[in-house]
């Protein structure tokens, strides 16, 4: 988390780092790594929808989306994992 805050520059809790991190990129580098992508000779597995690659291109590239949902389901699974601990202990 200490390196999001040093590339924001901000304080705060991990969901809006990530969202300020994700919008950083510019409209230049967005486009570049989106043509990228739908360039790719490897397709993706399932069909992708237009209107919501553009919805996401509109947000920022797809490396740092991935990135913070990879963040994200991290923090997600080390919860659970905390439950599942707790939930063994009292049994």
């Amino acid at each position: 988390m200490w390196e999001l805050e040093e590339l924001t520059g901000r304080h705060a809790p991990l969901n809006a780092l990530l969202a300020r991190w994700t919008a950083m990129p510019s409209r230049s580098q967005r486009l570049r790594e989106w043509v990228k992508l739908a360039l790719h000779p490897n397709r993706a597995p399932l069909p992708v929808s237009l209107r919501r690659a553009l919805a996401l291109a509109r947000r920022s590239t797809p490396r740092a989306l991935l990135y913070a949902a990879g963040a994200l389901a991290y923090v997600d699974l080390a919860r659970d994992g905390s439950r599942a601990k707790a939930a063994g202990r009292s049994a």
